[in-house]
């Protein structure tokens, strides 16, 4: 059952009539009658006729009539404790007296939470719907799922329906209050509203307030009240194919020269939506010119005196990188400041991104799965600019799906494709990375992936690490030394990629890395080098331009043959054959992976 409102359809006439109920019955009855009769005459008059009289006589009830011949002329919706021993009779007896077949149901109907089968077929076969709103009315789930039918049988057959009001004020139905005000929060709670569809059909039909009780009701309302209207449509910040399918299914559904304006984060929708790549267009940052002028009006006055640098205008634009949001929020936050504050300024964004910018990039991020979060964190903090091929054999090495999970990220425009690599804005990369440090701002050793070679070198020499770290990349100037010992890795349980690069002679006993490692590249290594067994799961060993003469058992590689497992060892002499387990060592898989290197005897 879809969600309900009672403010927009309640006639006026019957709202200031019905507090006294019991003398307002021979009016009901009265009123029923006529429009019952009404239908009659329409449905028994000739198709040929269309005289005056019939245009001034028309109802909606006699424009309903073809959908409406229904077994009952009279449906009442009612709370049993509240009505059905008094003023229900009256109603009843009146009803009949008048010759008019109306459906009342049994207590025995009214059993367990949902409708039965039985009265929703007693509503769709009525003519004319009476509810009764009593006091409990609100309360009982039953009686808001009789409404629920009730209003999608009027949306989509025509069906009238007349409110009664007994014990209760108008007032307190139109605009929800008391136990009316519960029920309906609690249900909307539970179902939702579609308030979407509710705006866009009140704006578009002004003067007009609409309500739409569920998603096929206001797809039907919509084609019929628009297809024969030329509309503009901008439905904006899109996140999901139902927004759309709801929203705008189809061109039939707008009239000739309506146009349709979709914005959205995800380019895949547009696909899945049936919209061909000849009429998406991919919003470009500004050039410099058009940056340099939005990013001026807002960063300084015209009243302005102050001078500032133009290498400082440079840096605010070079960080900005075209993004308009940024340029109007960096511009903004740097009006009226002298030039020390914004080299401060500066300095600070580019270690710390702007929070009101971070939040509307981070919806991107929050919308993605699990995995291509994993992808997209290990992206930018490691890998921006590097090959795609390369990327994703590393992240596949770590078990993950890259191929799908990068073009996941380009159709929500996290990352780009440029060429063979990938690239990535500037602000993105730094929302990445910011979700990291989020994770423990005072501990490194607390977080997912470290990059920061400051932060690295605390954990490894410090041993520091813990089972929160996943992935390690450490890029040692050529200046600088770091000793690395022998329980630096110890605790980094869940540790899968470790990448060394300019790292030499930093170890002074042998290293015992974890056995959760999946992909460990280090070249140039040294040839003095000592690990202890282990790792057990690593899939990938990249040793390139190393000193090692002889891979000793603990770097043995299990199950090579039938997996996509890779281990480079290039431009040395190097005895391959303690490199692989028992069951590869003959394998057609080691003479491939081996293939070109010089094998020494």
């Amino acid at each position: 059952m879809g969600p309900y409102s009672l403010s927009n359809w309640l006639p006026t006439t019957w709202l200031k009539k019905c507090l006294n109920c019991f003398e307002f019955v021979p009016f009901i009855a009265r009123h029923v009658q006529s429009d019952i009769h009404m239908r009659d005459r329409a449905a028994t008059r000739p198709d040929t006729e269309h005289s005056e009289e019939a245009h001034q006589t028309s109802s909606p009830l006699m424009a309903a009539s073809s959908d409406l011949k229904g077994n009952y002329d009279v449906f009442l919706s009612f709370r049993g404790t509240d009505v059905r021993n008094n003023f229900l009779g009256h109603l009843y007896a009146a009803l009949d007296q008048k010759g008019i077949y109306t459906y009342i149901d049994s207590e025995e109907l009214r059993k367990g939470e949902q409708i039965t089968p039985a009265l929703i077929k007693a509503i769709e076969d009525s003519c004319i719907a009476i509810i009764i709103f009593s006091e409990d009315y609100a309360s009982s789930p039953w009686c808001l799922q009789e409404v629920d039918k009730i209003m999608e049988c009027k949306e989509q057959r025509g069906l009238m329906v007349f409110p009664v009001f007994y014990k209760v004020e108008p007032k307190e139905v139109r605009t929800p209050r008391g136990s009316y005000r519960e029920a309906m929060v609690k249900h909307e709670n539970k179902f939702g509203r579609d308030s979407e569809k509710e705006k866009l059909l009140s704006k578009i039909l002004v003067g007009k307030e609409l309500t739409v009780f569920s998603v096929d009701g206001g797809i039907n309302l919509m084609r019929c009240r628009l297809c024969c209207k030329r509309v503009l449509l901008v439905l904006d910040d899109v996140d999901d194919v139902k927004q759309l399918n709801a929203l705008a299914g189809g061109c039939e559904w707008f009239g000739k020269g309506s146009r349709i304006i979709i914005t959205t984060r995800d380019n895949h929708l547009l696909t899945v939506h049936g919209i061909d790549e000849d009429h998406i267009y991919e919003v470009k940052t500004l050039w410099y010119g058009e940056a340099l002028e939005l990013f001026n009006k807002h960063a300084f006055l015209r009243s302005e005196e102050i001078v500032i640098r133009r290498d400082l205008v440079d840096s605010a634009l070079h960080y900005a990188d075209g993004l308009p949001l940024a340029l109007e929020v960096f511009g903004s936050f740097l009006c009226g400041r002298r030039e020390q504050e914004w080299e401060s300024a500066l300095n600070k964004l580019a270690k710390s991104p702007d929070k009101t910018i971070n939040n509307v990039l981070k919806l991107s991020y929050d919308g993605l799965e699990d995995y291509a979060k994993e992808i997209f964190l290990d992206i930018a903090c490691f890998f921006k600019g590097r090959s795609i091929q390369y990327i994703i054999e590393v992240l596949n090495s770590c078990d993950f799906d890259t191929t799908i999970g990068v073009q996941v990220l380009v159709e929500k425009s996290l990352i780009t494709k440029r060429g063979e690599t990938v690239q990535m804005h500037d602000l993105i990369q730094l929302m990445g990375m910011d979700i990291v440090k989020q994770e423990c701002h005072d501990d490194p050793g607390r977080r997912s992936r470290l990059w920061l070679c400051e932060d690295v070198c605390e954990v490894l020499s410090g041993e520091m690490g813990t089972d929160a770290v996943k992935a390690i990349v450490l890029d040692l100037p050529k200046t600088e030394a770091i000793y690395i010992g022998p329980n630096a890795f110890t605790n980094m349980r869940r540790l899968r990629l470790l990448i060394m690069i300019n790292v030499h002679n930093s170890f002074q006993d042998p290293i015992c890395l974890p056995n959760g490692l999946r992909c460990f590249q280090w070249p140039e290594c040294p040839s003095v080098v000592k690990f202890p067994p282990g790792p057990k799961k690593l899939v990938r060993l990249d040793l390139c331009k190393s000193n090692i003469q002889v891979v000793v058992d603990q770097f043995k590689i299990k199950g090579l043959l039938h997996s996509t497992k890779c281990v480079i060892l290039k431009n040395r002499s190097t005895k391959h054959r303690d490199l692989l387990s028992d069951d590869t060592r003959d394998s057609q898989a080691s003479t491939a992976i081996m293939a070109g290197l010089h094998i020494s005897a």
